[in-house]
């Protein structure tokens, strides 16, 4: 394509671009309707981008205010503390798109958001042109645009792409990985494969992931075709792949290392979530229209669809490989390479349908975390290129391959009425947008008369956008599929910016501020009801976390302790136990709601201080450090002997450590724990058996009748329990506390069965019902679901608190003081973290930061080993007397990753200059 034709085609497809957001989103428009969803993209994509914003100017403050180098990377505002390098890698770091926010201030962050979140799809399909335009450089121009706007606007796109705006990003870079794979398969050169790979990596290392596998797949595929059983040639493409493969890994490992160094504490991987053998039957009755129109919410979040137009491309396809099936006599050079074509393209797509259709391959692809279907961009990729390919053949069919195009659509109707009726309007739009379609193409093959196929070609593109626009319509329109619902609307900047800083964050620091504590120097928070990763932005630490990539410490401190949250990287809090909120440091208790019925929630031992619009905050009254001093341990193997509900207690007297870890005396635990004896009937339909509940209807219900103690926190224990047979994989469990028939508080069990995504293997519930003076006397257990419900023991326990006031004394003794956090004044991260203790003896000080290997400490000067405390905290032992303590902290991975970078990029010079000069030496020696 010439200069001047190449830019106009680009300018008219940036101007249909235009139009076609315009009308995909006008439901988006016309209501007045952000595209920010107030899931995910709010709690976590934007929150991520807008201090991301803040970050990077603090390391620009940090290299040109205070001369350093040394990137501060640790922030105390993502939960109890954690990287935000590799934690952030998901949602912001590595995206070149992201650069730019560093000039946007926070209250417009959320502009700039829904620029680039549509810019995405904009630049998708811009390289998916590159890539067809390599391998098909005769193809039609129209049929080109038709397969850019089918690619941009796939419903990989518009749901996931603007539910988890990240995520759009794989549509960018997957032609150019292919593209750059095409380049050594046909001119053996490599320097766009590993710089398609570097991009690809420093993105997103989830789809990096992915797509490094479905490469591989492509490119056997492709070399099967290529060069059959020539194992010399495969040899040299191994190599070849690999050579650059590395190299492009390399330049990435800036940021992917350090996602590499921090994935095997993981606790999404390998949690023993089951995966079928094969789908349930709605999920195959909802792919087929999945294929051709918007399945909003698809299951497992598959999304392989286009419109109603990409059906006839995929149909011919069919049909022309069946004839060749069946096809007899010679064929010249051309129709062979037609005839191979046509046949590997058709592997292809039964390879990606039948990946879509085996659980295995999505759980594989989601690196064996579970099992969901977001690699589904690569069938996007794939039926895009489809629709161009093939372009050509549709308006030139032969009178067998009209007549076999009618029978498969007629064949294909018939198989969707089958498996859903026709019922869905959406679906039924685009068969007869495909249907109009197929006449055109069918008329224009007839007639041949000069002029008439380009008509045919933009009658066959304008169906191609009015079924994107449909697709739009069906899927956000309040009337239809009302997607807007679930996003925010009527936002100014100014309430954006509410939003993102009004939370109970703001309420904490005016607390702490109004009794005297620097709003930024080390306290924890915790509460009810709490906003999402709220903290972030100030860098208050919380016990509140949500994002994908976490630190399994604190998974298995809560498996350890029967605490009931949400799942294991998602968790809110210490389910209001005095005693575990208290050894995590917590100072602060927040409550969204100043009620009388909410304050029945507040641990024993925090008093209201500060009100704050609907917010309420308490404070603890004897909070413990950042670092607190333990003289006596509990080896881990003692420590897994110890009943559950007496392990927080526990450790109250001595630190968990090791097996070998420590030689400091053993601590002799007293538990004050009261057993109370239950008596247990039934509400609704259940049969009911030792260890054993099987409800058949929902709303069904036990009663447990005990005599409860004043003063102390009341338990459920739930041991062991498994729950299956049951209609869903998320059946909740409603539990209320009654006090003389009267209803004190309520929570719900958060269980989730192993065929749930966020199965957490979670199975000890020590459910906590809330601190009184007065006692409780009946615990009702409501099931939402049908079920049966295993168990190992049921009980109900009171903690009285006269042990916790004693032994928090002897932790209060000797703690760290003096704390400077050193916190960049912009980002609020830190790399060192300095304070002062006075120990009484040997001991262990346990500092309430998870455990990490980027830490390194220092006691009064002199390098030390820190441990692992309390299965989640780090600790250091040390002498008598007093110290100086600094912590310092580096990503592990990160400088290393630097130097790859640089020694990654060096080699690919080196390997582009070797391939150009061998290439000059072969084009010389002919």
């Amino acid at each position: 394509m010439k200069k001047k034709s190449f830019a106009c085609f680009y300018l008219i497809y940036t101007a249909i671009f235009a139009a076609m957001v315009f009308a995909v989103f006008h439901a988006f428009f016309e209501a007045n309707a952000t595209f920010v969803n107030m899931a995910d993209a709010f709690r976590q994509h934007l929150k991520a981008l807008a201090f991301y914003s803040k970050w990077m100017r603090g390391v620009l403050y940090r290299i040109f205010t205070e001369h350093s180098l040394d990137i501060q990377t640790y922030s105390l505002g993502m939960g109890y503390g954690t990287d935000i390098y590799p934690t952030l890698q998901y949602y912001a770091i590595g995206d070149l798109l992201n650069l730019p926010a560093i000039f946007v201030k926070n209250q417009y962050i959320y502009i700039y958001f829904q620029v680039v979140m549509m810019l995405r799809p904009y630049l998708a399909g811009i390289t998916f042109s590159l890539l067809v335009f390599y391998l098909r450089p005769k193809a039609s121009k129209i049929g080109v645009m038709a397969g850019m706007f089918t690619y941009a606007f796939c419903t990989f796109f518009l749901f996931l792409g603007i539910w988890h705006p990240f995520f759009a990003n794989p549509l960018i870079y997957f032609p150019l990985v292919i593209l750059g794979a095409e380049k050594i398969l046909r001119e053996n050169k490599s320097g766009l494969f590993a710089f398609s790979i570097f991009l690809a990596g420093s993105n997103n290392f989830f789809f990096f992931y992915m797509m490094v596998l479905l490469t591989i797949v492509y490119v056997i595929v492709r070399v099967i075709f290529m060069h059959g059983k020539d194992l010399a040639k495969w040899g040299q493409l191994i190599v070849k792949f690999m050579i650059s493969g590395i190299i492009g890994s390399m330049m990435a490992m800036i940021t992917l290392l350090p996602v590499i160094m921090a994935f095997p504490a993981n606790p999404r991987v390998s949690t023993g979530i089951r995966v079928p053998l094969f789908y349930t039957k709605e999920y195959y009755y909802e792919l087929v229209r999945n294929f051709f129109s918007f399945v909003y919410h698809g299951l497992y979040d598959t999304q392989i669809g286009q419109h109603g137009i990409i059906l006839l491309p995929f149909i011919l396809l069919i049909v022309e490989v069946v004839l060749i099936l069946f096809s007899k006599g010679k064929e010249d050079t051309a129709a062979k390479d037609k005839r191979r074509s046509r046949v590997q393209l058709f592997v292809v797509m039964a390879v990606l349908v039948l990946f879509v259709c085996i659980p295995a391959v999505g759980y594989a692809l989601t690196g064996f975390a579970y099992t969901i279907n977001r690699w589904t961009f690569a069938f996007a990729l794939a039926a895009s290129f489809m629709m161009v390919d093939m372009w050509d053949d549709l308006f030139n069919m032969k009178v067998k391959e009209i007549i076999g195009m009618v029978i498969m659509s007629i064949v294909f109707i018939l198989i969707c009425r089958r498996v859903h009726g026709l019922e869905y309007a959406n679906a039924r739009t685009e068969l007869v947008i495909a249907g109009i379609g197929l006449v055109i193409c069918c008329v224009v093959s007839l007639i041949k008369v000069t002029g008439v196929k380009k008509i045919g070609e933009l009658a066959v593109l304008a169906a191609t956008l009015v079924a994107i626009v449909f697709n739009g319509y069906y899927g956000y329109d309040p009337s239809q599929g009302n997607m807007i619902a679930e996003y925010y609307t009527d936002v100014t900047p100014d309430d954006m910016h509410v939003l993102l800083e009004s939370t109970e964050v703001q309420a904490v620091m005016e607390a702490a501020e109004a009794t005297g504590t620097d709003p930024h120097s080390f306290y924890r928070y915790t509460g009810r009801d709490m906003i999402w990763n709220a903290s972030l932005i100030e860098g208050i630490s919380s016990t509140q976390f949500y994002w994908s990539l976490a630190n399994g410490v604190v998974s298995d401190y809560f498996k350890e302790m029967g605490n009931n949250d949400q799942q294991n990287f998602a968790y809110f809090a210490l389910d209001d136990r005095t005693i575990l909120n208290s050894l995590a440091g917590v100072r602060y208790y927040s409550l969204r709601f100043n009620t009388e019925e909410e304050w029945r929630y507040v641990p024993f031992g925090y008093a209201h201080i500060h009100d704050r619009y609907n917010f309420a905050i308490f404070e603890n009254q004897a909070p413990l450090s950042l670092g607190y001093t333990y003289y006596s341990v509990i080896p881990r193997s003692e420590y897994e002997s110890i009943k559950a509900v007496n392990r927080q207690e526990a450790l109250l007297y001595g630190a968990v450590v090791e097996d070998g870890d420590s030689n400091l005396q053993l601590a002799e635990p007293e538990y004050s724990l009261i057993n109370c004896p239950v008596e247990i009937s039934f509400e609704g339909d259940i049969d009911a058996s030792e260890g054993k509940w099987v409800a058949h209807e929902g709303g069904s219900s036990v009663h447990i009748k005990f005599k409860g103690a004043e003063n102390c926190e009341t338990y459920l224990w739930l041991d062991n329990l498994y729950v299956t047979d049951s209609a869903t994989n998320y059946p909740l469990m409603y539990v209320k506390a009654y006090a003389e028939g009267n209803e004190v508080t309520h929570k719900d069990i958060w269980y989730k069965t192993e065929d749930n995504q966020f199965y957490s293997d979670w199975h000890d519930y020590f459910l906590n019902m809330g601190y009184a003076q007065g006692a409780r006397d009946e615990i009702v257990i409501t099931f939402s679901e049908p079920g049966t419900y295993t168990f190992d023991e049921i009980g109900v326990y009171c903690q009285p608190m006269e042990n916790y006031q004693k032994q928090l004394g002897e932790l209060r003794s000797s703690m760290l003081t003096d704390i400077e956090l050193n916190k960049n004044p912009i980002s609020y991260t830190t790399n060192k973290i300095t304070g002062n203790i006075t120990l009484e003896d040997t001991g262990i000080m346990c500092l309430t930061l998870p455990y990490a290997k980027g830490w390194t400490a220092y006691v009064d000067g002199q390098k030390c080993e820190i441990i692992k405390v309390n299965t989640m905290f780090m600790g250091i032992e040390m002498p008598a007397g007093d110290h100086v303590v600094e912590l310092r902290y580096h990503t592990p991975g990160l400088l290393a990753g630097f130097v790859m970078l640089i020694l990654g990029t060096v080699l690919l010079i080196i390997l582009v200059r070797y391939e150009k000069k061998s290439f000059a030496g072969e084009n010389a020696d002919v």
